[in-house]
């Protein structure tokens, strides 16, 4: 699996990149942005694009070279991280259709999780990597252990929601969109690791990061329309 993944590395990034701009188009043009969760269709939207954007300076990373145009171009990278992966807390409770309450509890915790997000990204140390054919700017040696442990844990805990609201979706709907959308986001970015392929991280993650909105696509487009919570009459 390893070797199959490092061959063929550009694919990997070049079919995330188009999945995640398929759907961020795609999420916002069937049934029409202000019909079936349209608050969760946008902001799952403004997601795709932002992972988008991130692989797609990943795979044009080898052809503009190291140096300043793909360091400006690779910062956006994590500052679209940091603000946009914390609303995945939003996009969980919009999609359970949750009370009123309860999303602005999860609008919260989300702006809470964007600075701290934002905090990580000011005290990341970036360096260029060459790998597997590609080229990239990431978090060097140099970084802090208390940055690096919090990117980790971020990425970790923004991901739940999918799972425990996903869980409730089940009961309620018997869509198993979210909650597969968090399984393959999770799993994936813990899967590296735990088959001591740590160095392939990005390309787990960027797999987990594209399954994730394609389900969350699919559960927009196959959701019943909400029977008990309706946003806008509350």
């Amino acid at each position: 699996m390893r070797s199959l993944i490092i061959e063929n590395a550009q694919i990997i990034v070049g079919a995330c990149a188009l999945i995640e701009l398929a759907v961020g188009i795609a999420i916002l043009a069937f049934r029409g942005r202000f019909k079936t969760y349209g608050a969760m269709r946008v902001c799952t939207a403004l997601l795709s694009f932002g992972l988008f954007y991130d692989a797609l300076v990943i795979l044009l990373g080898r052809f503009i070279g190291a140096g300043d145009p793909l360091r400006y171009l690779s910062i956006p990278r994590f500052i679209l991280s940091a603000l946009l992966m914390p609303m995945l807390f939003i996009i969980s409770a919009l999609a359970a259709d949750a009370g009123k309450k309860l999303v602005r509890a999860m609008v919260l915790i989300a702006v809470l999780f964007m600075a701290l997000g934002l905090v990580h990204t000011v005290f990341t140390i970036l360096s260029p990597v060459s790998f597997a054919g590609l080229l990239r700017y990431a978090s060097s040696a140099d970084t802090p252990g208390w940055v690096k442990g919090m990117s980790g844990g971020i990425s970790t805990v923004c991901v739940l929601p999918l799972l425990i609201f996903g869980v409730y979706i089940i009961s309620k709907k018997r869509n198993f969109a979210v909650f597969l959308s968090g399984v393959f986001m999770l799993g994936l970015t813990i899967l590296a690791p735990a088959s001591g392929n740590a160095d392939l991280m990005v390309f787990f993650s960027m797999i987990g990061e594209a399954l994730m909105v394609l389900f969350l696509f699919i559960y927009a487009q196959t959701a019943r329309e909400p029977d008990a919570f309706i946003p806008s009459r509350r």
